[in-house]
């Protein structure tokens, strides 16, 4: 609601400054819409204040529950690369949800590299060069083991990228 305050008091804004300016530059008095002008800045002001110090943080908390919801969906299926990308979207604005992802994450991201590895692995082995080495920064991305640094320039250099 407050968003849709801000917006509409900064296109008032906008309307009343525009008015205002032609006003002045024709040689008239501002009068009426100046004032207007300075009083939907100050709304505009205070709506997206506490637009962002309201709204913004009930909306990323609930942002949490459902990406925490879905993480726990995708961990039941057997999906584990999803649930790594939903819990790690999670934001500190939940503290408790954020808290209780992170051992998950840990949890998650050795075996996720691994087997990212080990697909780049075959995907190299297999002269696949383009697809081994996105396998191989996708691996680098969950943990960056020193086996996937080391085979990188490698990589990189097959594939004619860097």
């Amino acid at each position: 609601m407050l968003g849709y305050i801000a917006g509409i008091t900064l296109v008032l804004f906008l309307l009343f400054s525009i008015i205002s300016l032609v006003r002045v530059f024709t040689a008239r008095p501002a009068s009426f819409w100046g004032k207007g002008a300075g009083v939907t800045a100050l709304l505009f002001t205070v709506a997206f204040i506490l637009w962002i110090a309201v709204e913004i943080p009930a909306y990323e908390r609930q942002q949490a529950k459902i990406l925490y919801q879905m993480g726990q969906d995708y961990l039941a299926a057997g999906d584990h690369p999803m649930a790594y990308d939903s819990f790690v979207k999670i934001s500190k604005a939940d503290q408790e949800i954020y808290a209780e992802v992170q051992p998950v994450l840990d949890e998650l991201r050795t075996p996720l590299a691994m087997a990212k590895l080990e697909e780049a692995k075959a995907l190299y082995t297999d002269e696949q060069y383009d697809a081994a080495l996105d396998a191989l920064k996708i691996s680098m991305k969950y943990l960056p083991l020193d086996e996937s640094k080391s085979l990188l320039p490698a990589y990189q250099k097959a594939a004619g990228r860097k």
